[in-house]
């Protein structure tokens, strides 16, 4: 796909219009839906409630326990499911230490993700 300058509707501002070309369709010609880049599908599981609160909220309180979780984000039951989908992407992992309760920590690509959206932040404010 690549995108072409057109004169817009105030004549003043470029209009983006974007051109597929053919070989951005799949085989499927009955239906012409331009291919996804599999690095955008897999960027939109953070379109998911809670996603990047819970994963900012685990990086503000290191070790945090589910309870500490609804008590100081989200009461939600969305919440509990986002900790597991959280867990499945390898952003963060559960420990339980001793007899103790289960804690949520960021792992090492957690900590990468939570750092872009720092910068993402930094950059939005700036």
């Amino acid at each position: 796909m690549f995108i072409q300058k057109v004169k817009g509707d105030l004549g003043r501002y470029p209009a983006i219009v974007p051109h597929v070309r053919k070989d951005d369709y799949r085989d499927d010609h009955s239906r012409c839906v331009p291919q996804e880049d599999e690095n955008v599908n897999r960027a939109r599981f953070f379109e998911s409630k809670h996603a990047v609160g819970l994963l900012m909220f685990i990086a503000k309180h290191e070790s945090c326990t589910k309870l500490d979780i609804f008590q100081g984000y989200s009461e939600e039951p969305s919440a509990s499911t986002m900790l597991r989908r959280l867990e499945d992407e390898g952003l963060i992992s559960s420990e339980v230490p001793g007899k103790g309760r289960m804690r949520f920590v960021l792992t090492e690509k957690g900590e990468l993700v939570y750092g872009h959206l720092r910068s993402i932040g930094r950059l939005l404010r700036s």
